[in-house]
């Protein structure tokens, strides 16, 4: 995350996690941990990122997304490119009250 948030190119949308909505750019953070799986051909996730990143950041952001895959693979996650269509964007007021930090 230091990668993204400190090389990042623009404002990032990262949702509150007491709403079940998912944002586009919460979509495109998990896209590129999914193009960074063993699967997938290496710089596969480099498009997404160039959309996110500054050119300085591109490489070190890359290398921590494949690292951060391989991990949830060896743990036995897979991610699989699935949008619901129902959850992008979602609800973003808060229905009840919220006990984490915004």
């Amino acid at each position: 995350m230091v990668a993204i948030t400190a090389g990042a190119a623009r404002s990032l949308g990262i949702h509150c996690v007491c709403h079940e909505g998912i944002g586009e750019d919460e979509y495109q953070l998990l896209d590129i941990l999914r193009l960074s799986q063993p699967d997938f051909g290496a710089g596969q996730c480099r498009f997404l990122l160039e959309d996110l990143l500054t050119v300085a950041a591109l490489p070190i952001a890359a290398v921590k997304a494949q690292a951060l895959a391989v991990a949830f693979n060896d743990a036995g996650y897979k991610l699989l490119g699935l949008r619901p269509q129902a959850y992008i964007g979602g609800d973003l007021s808060h229905p009840q009250p919220c006990d984490s930090l915004h």
